[in-house]
């Protein structure tokens, strides 16, 4: 409603007494405590405005919507600022911009926090309470007391859980029934581990299944017919045993005579064997005689064998010499060949430079005349013949060569002679290595040539070298053979000698029949194994059924130690639901306790207010048997001496009630938040519906309030106020909205 700057100074209504905000209707008297409420935790006092609607319509659009706030706590000053969010123009260009929601506060000139969360967590540490607890101490809002005096039982409950945050009891109670939930599923499931173990054991007792069949089962007669069949099995078990250790002990003795037996049986066997082997090494000694016999005379042939091979080696020696020699010579004959054949040419070719280089000098001899003649004159004397006369002078041919040339061509002759002398020396070289190949080798007077000649005497080396190789291979056969044949021999001789030296004689040569023996053993054995089997069959058992017997003496155990704790935590969680000699919820239980306190503080100022006549009373219990609910709200009328609902109070009478209801709260809430002493109160409107003398008794009481240290503000459009209270604040509501003026 302002769309200007206002300010608001209490300080000129002193440390205590009443105050009033007074003005037409929606001029914005609530709004001023609106302003103290939003500067100290963010958030405006009633429960229908919004924080976000605090901004003036008729404000102008350049004028910034904040509140600042000074106010004084245990001696020291502070000063809060705030700001809503909120549309203002842009600073630049055209259109708004949205203002978020800030906030500032300071110690005298210091700044402690900014932000608005921030501002709101330093306040409630500053004050020591919080949003909900400051509304329900500093301010009895239009209304909402007289909504709490004639609410129903849940109503109230609401109004009071969100009063003192008493939702926790509830959530414990509610953890309390989890946990009961939680304890009975494990009380099942343990019962139902406890059905599933018994049913494991192995017992074919008839008392047994009678106890399994029975609906309702003693488990401790189970346990005890289960260790009871324990003990029996581990009898039968030991009786077993000792049968076991019985036919072990046969089976062993058999087993050992068994045993004697066919060593015995073994020993005739071996010597059976060993006299068989000995006649046969015997003949293996004569058969390797004869044999080595043999190998010894074709072993000494080996002499002759041996100079055989040798003149083999001689022979193949030579004719490879002769080969070589001969394929030397023909080298030398094809070079000797192509040399001649170049000799030739080169012959030819000096022949030519030769006659080339004589004709051209004959040319330059014969003109050199005609260079002399070119230089005679008439009358004076020839170098040559000293005649003064010129008759015919000799004439230059055109063809003539320089002496340069002349030099070339006698080079060129000269050289070509020389490779031709060169190519003839070389071959006469060739020629005679050949000679020599041929007198060496007796190559001249052959009759084939020399390359059938070498082509036979190849045919000749590898024929010579096949004789060389077969009479190598018998040698070395013959020589094996002979030494293999001394080595088997001696063997055998050893092994013939060594075996008769060791051949052993049994003294009883009979042999053992072992049948019996291993029929006896077969029927021990197979008695063992049974009562093996029927051993392990009863271990099995006792195991399965000792194993069965733990786990059951567990769950038993635990069984009961479940069912203590379901029982006791059962019992809390029935008594925190309401079952019990007062039909309260756990919630319930501590908010009557809380209004008791309230009702009580209450009836202190009502009992004034009504003149001794009226006081308000909790119902012990509800009305509905079927709710869980203890907040039902009674008065009671020492006129008639009866109790009746609050609901049928007259206007000011339940304006009498809810104002000592409201200020009961405060009192209480103070009390319960840890002492907090809030030293402002503000009444919001309900004093139209008094008359007089309600409203003179209402009056009293607050300034017996504002006594002590309490300063009260009464927020009203009652004319009859103004004249009894001095200190005011007045707001003026124009069409343009509303301006503040402060009467000291």
């Amino acid at each position: 409603p302002y769309p200007g700057e206002e300010t608001v100074d209490f300080s000129g209504f002193g440390q205590s007494g009443l105050f009033l905000i007074t003005g037409p209707t929606g001029s914005g008297k609530t709004t001023i405590f609106d302003g103290i409420t939003f500067a100290l935790y963010g958030e405006v006092s009633g429960s229908i405005r919004e924080k976000d609607s605090l901004r003036s319509d008729f404000a102008k659009p350049d004028r910034s919507t904040d509140v600042t706030l000074l106010f004084t706590h245990k001696n020291k000053s502070y000063r809060i600022r705030r700001n809503p969010r909120y549309d203002r123009p842009k600073l630049r260009g055209e259109g708004l911009t949205n203002e978020a929601e800030s906030g500032e506060l300071y110690e005298g000139e210091n700044l402690l926090v900014t932000g608005s969360a921030a501002v709101t967590e330093a306040v409630k540490t500053l004050l020591g309470i919080d949003y909900h607890q400051f509304k329900q101490i500093s301010m009895i809002a239009q209304g909402e007391f007289t909504q709490l005096l004639v609410a129903s039982s849940k109503e109230r409950t609401q109004i009071f859980r969100d009063i003192f945050t008493t939702g926790l009891y509830d959530s414990i109670t509610a953890v309390l029934s989890a946990k009961v939930k939680q304890l009975t599923g494990k009380v099942e499931e343990n019962k139902h581990r406890i059905e599933e173990i018994t049913a494991t054991f192995q017992i074919e007792d008839p008392e047994w299944l009678e106890l399994l069949e029975k609906k309702n089962r003693n488990y401790q007669k189970i346990v005890l017919a289960a260790e009871q069949e324990l003990k029996i099995r581990k009898e039968q078990k030991e009786v077993l045993e000792l049968q076991i250790a019985q036919q072990e002990q046969e089976y062993k003795k058999t087993l050992q005579l068994a045993e004697q037996w066919k060593q015995q049986n073994q020993l005739i066997l071996q010597y059976e064997k060993d006299l068989i082997c000995l006649e046969e090494l015997k003949a293996e000694r004569e058969e390797r005689i004869i044999q080595g016999r043999q190998l010894k005379q074709n072993y000494e042939e080996l002499p002759e064998t041996q100079q055989q091979l040798n003149g083999e080696r001689e022979n193949l020696h030579l004719q490879k010499e002769r080969k070589k020699s001969l394929e030397q010579w023909l080298t030398c004959e094809e070079k000797l060949k192509k040399k001649q054949q170049e000799y030739l040419t080169l012959d030819r070719i000096a022949k030519e430079r030769k006659q080339e280089y004589e004709w051209q000098d004959d040319v330059y001899r014969k003109a050199s005349a005609g260079i002399l003649a070119r230089e005679l004159r008439e009358g004076i004397a020839c170098p040559v013949c000293g005649s003064t006369a010129h008759p015919a002078p000799a004439q230059i041919s055109e063809r003539m060569p320089d002496e340069t040339q002349l030099k070339k061509l006698k080079q060129a002759y000269e050289a070509a002679w020389q490779k031709a002398v060169d190519a003839q020396t070389q071959a006469a070289t060739l020629a005679g290595e050949r000679k020599s190949l041929e007198d060496q080798q007796n190559l001249s007077d052959q009759t084939d040539s020399a390359q059938e000649s070498l082509l036979k005497l190849g045919n000749q080396i590898r024929e010579t070298e096949g004789k060389i190789h077969a009479l190598e291979i018998r040698i070395q056969t013959v020589t094996e053979q002979y030494q293999n044949g001394q080595i088997r021999l001696e063997k055998v001789k050893s092994a013939y000698d060594q075996m008769k030296a060791g051949l052993k004689i049994p003294k009883d040569l009979e042999h053992k029949n072992l049948t019996d023996l291993s029929i006896r053993l077969t029927e021990s054995e197979q008695a063992k194994r049974r009562l093996s089997k029927e051993k392990e069959q009863i271990a099995g058992h006792m195991m399965s059924n000792l194993k069965a017997m733990t786990i059951l003496k567990n769950h038993l155990q635990d069984k009961e130690g479940l069912e203590e704790e379901y029982g006791i935590l059962r019992e809390v969680e029935r008594a925190a639901n309401g079952y019990n000699n007062r039909n309260l919820v756990f919630e319930q239980y501590v908010l009557s306790v809380y209004f008791d306190d309230i009702l009580y503080a209450a009836n202190q100022r009502l009992s004034v207010m009504s003149l001794d006549r009226y006081a308000l009373c909790r119902l012990p219990q509800s009305k509905d048997r079927r709710t869980k609910e203890g907040m039902e709200l009674e008065v009671l009328d020492q006129y008639t001496g009866k109790k009746r609902s609050v609901r049928s109070l007259s206007g000011g009478e339940s304006f009498k009630a809810a104002l000592a209801l409201a200020l009961g709260t405060s009192d209480i809430v103070q009390s319960y938040a840890g002492g907090i002493q809030i030293e402002t109160l503000f009444v919001d409107e309900g004093f139209g519906s008094l008359d007089h003398e309600s409203l003179n008794q209402a009056i009293e009481i607050l300034k017996s309030l504002s006594d002590g240290s309490l300063m009260i503000g009464i927020i009203s459009h009652v004319e009859e106020l103004k004249e009894q209270i001095d200190h005011q604040i007045v707001i003026e509501k124009t069409n343009q909205g509303s301006k503040i003026k402060v009467m000291n």
